[in-house]
């Protein structure tokens, strides 16, 4: 099966575009988004070591934090969702870290 130009054309921008829109995150935010760190709506809280174990996030902007991620450094472990803001979670979401 061949690809016509213009289907080349259209995966050749799709993919600069992808590219340009990593840099341009990469250069506001950091790498791991510690350019934000003043962002009032996340915090994030480490161990002694400096490895990262809790992010804490304001999804809805209200102020209150409704999203705790649990984390071993870089690795998500389980997301807890406050959705009706009472302050207790809602939906957990567990990752494996066996899966990629």
């Amino acid at each position: 099966m061949c690809a016509s130009r213009t289907e080349l054309a259209i995966i050749g921008i799709g993919m600069v575009l992808a590219v340009a829109s990593g840099v341009a995150a990469y250069r506001l935010d950091g790498p791991y988004g510690e350019k934000n760190a003043q962002d009032p709506r996340v915090r994030r809280i480490a161990d002694a070591s400096g490895r990262l174990r809790l992010l804490i996030y304001d999804a809805n902007g209200d102020g209150v934090f409704d999203t705790w991620s649990h984390m071993d450094g870089d690795r998500v472990l389980d997301i807890q969702i406050d959705e009706d803001g009472d302050g207790s979670p809602d939906r957990i979401e567990y990752f494996n870290p066996k899966q990629p």
